[in-house]
């Protein structure tokens, strides 16, 4: 069970890496990575500098889709986590002077040798 975690956080890691990338390639500025609180993470925290927003970002990796779509793994739950995640951020002080936010998600396609097969971003997930 642990050599299946641990393999499951790699291709998690290599994820968020090839979003971090593409996140800094579309002129995002990184603010925090895998930010960490009791009731949950964010994946990557980032501002959009055309868009001028907070931007916080779930990324999901994916090689087999067997168990359904990235984009069908965002639960009213998962969001749920995000949001009281966000909140925690907000309350740290982290950062006081964003007020216009958005939560998306990243879905991360790999094949069985972990290359990139496609990345797609979806804006502005969730509507408060």
């Amino acid at each position: 069970m642990k050599t299946v975690n641990l393999q499951k956080q790699k291709l998690g890691k290599l994820g968020e890496n090839y979003a971090k990338s593409f996140l800094i390639s579309q002129n995002y500025l990184i603010i925090k990575e895998n930010f960490h609180a009791r009731c949950g993470e964010i994946d990557i925290i980032a501002y959009d500098q055309a868009a001028k927003q907070l931007v916080f970002v779930e990324v999901k990796t994916r090689i087999s889709f067997k168990f359904g779509s990235i984009e069908e793994s965002i639960t009213p739950l998962k969001i749920q986590k995000i949001l009281k995640t966000i909140q925690k951020f907000f309350i740290s002080g982290a950062t006081h002077y964003f007020k216009d936010w958005r939560i998306d998600l990243i879905a991360v396609k790999l094949n069985s040798q972990s290359h990139l097969i496609d990345l797609q971003q979806f804006k502005s997930i969730f509507d408060g």
